[in-house]
C-alpha cells in the first residue's frame, strides 16, 4: 500500500469519526433542547463542538501540507 492511500485511509477514518460525533452532538442538543432550554444545557456542546472545530481545521491543514509535500 502506498504513502498517499494509507494518508487517504486515515482522514477518512479521521472524517468518519467527526461526523459519528456531530451526529451525536446534535441528538444531544436536540433531546436538551426539548426538555428545558437553559444556558447550561448549550454551553458545554457548543464548547465541544468549538474545540471539535478546531481539531478539524487543524487535520484539514495537516492533510494540505501533506500533499503538498
Amino acid at each position: 500500500m502506498d504513502k498517499l492511500t494509507e494518508v487517504e485511509e486515515y482522514y477518512e477514518r479521521q472524517l468518519t469519526e467527526m461526523i459519528n460525533e456531530l451526529e451525536q452532538l446534535k441528538t444531544t442538543l436536540h433531546q436538551k433542547e426539548t426538555v428545558s432550554i437553559r444556558k447550561n444545557y448549550w454551553r458545554i456542546p457548543w464548547l465541544k463542538l468549538m474545540s471539535m472545530s478546531r481539531n478539524f481545521q487543524q487535520k484539514l491543514y495537516d492533510f494540505g501540507n501533506l500533499q503538498k509535500a
